[in-house]
């Protein structure tokens, strides 16, 4: 069977997600209004990122989440420059319709795009039967805001994912897909990009 994505509930350990939790909870975050585009006055996602690039030890203590996940997923890290991006964020626009966001892919390099999420919240991430085969990156990065909002309405929904404490879900990247604005509160979530093997393919589950 291919799949197109994977949903892993039930990730960690409590006593290491309690850990996490508290951790990436109590650090200094730096806002942006959009993290995917960069900080532009019309785009407002109002998100938090690490301050800074993360440290060597902060690194190294997200290792044990993407071990475990990509043990799970049968993904095999043969190098620690596979995992590109380590990003936790943390959106703080609230919407009462949880307002989708901004179309992204994270990366023009071929990765399996991971989203973990520590808590439970709303907020669903939208993932579209569309990839960048359909339309490429740079392309996507030439448009404005509003061709984006454009385009989005034209994409179809493979899938929507819901926030659940201790659950990752894993695609490949070349995935169009958004994030959506909570409504019940501050929304955190880890994002990784674990990088294809060095022979430029894809290990572990398959794609359609």
């Amino acid at each position: 069977m291919k799949d197109k994505f994977l949903i892993l509930d039930d990730v960690l350990s409590q006593t290491y997600l309690k850990y996490l939790i508290d951790y990436i909870f109590d650090v200094d975050w730096k806002f942006f209004s959009n993290l995917t585009y960069g900080n532009y006055l019309n785009d407002t996602d109002y998100e938090y990122g690490f301050t800074g690039k993360l440290s060597e030890n902060q690194k190294h203590f997200f290792l044990p989440l993407i071990f475990e996940i990509c043990d799970r997923c049968n993904i095999k890290i043969n190098d620690l420059n596979q995992i590109s991006r380590i990003d936790p964020r943390l959106q703080t626009k609230l919407s009462s319709t949880c307002e989708v966001n901004d179309i992204h892919v994270d990366s023009d390099k071929g990765h399996y795009a991971i989203i973990f999420y520590p808590h439970d919240i709303d907020g669903e991430t939208i993932l579209y039967n569309e990839t960048t085969s359909n339309l490429s990156c740079h392309k996507l990065s030439q448009m404005s805001q509003e061709e984006r909002a454009d385009l989005k309405k034209k994409f179809t929904i493979l899938k929507k994912i819901e926030p659940k404490k201790n659950r990752a879900v894993i695609f490949n990247g070349n995935r169009f897909h958004s994030s959506s604005s909570p409504s019940k509160g501050p929304r955190c979530i880890v994002n990784i990009n674990v990088l294809f093997d060095n022979d430029g393919t894809m290990c572990g589950f398959k794609y359609e």
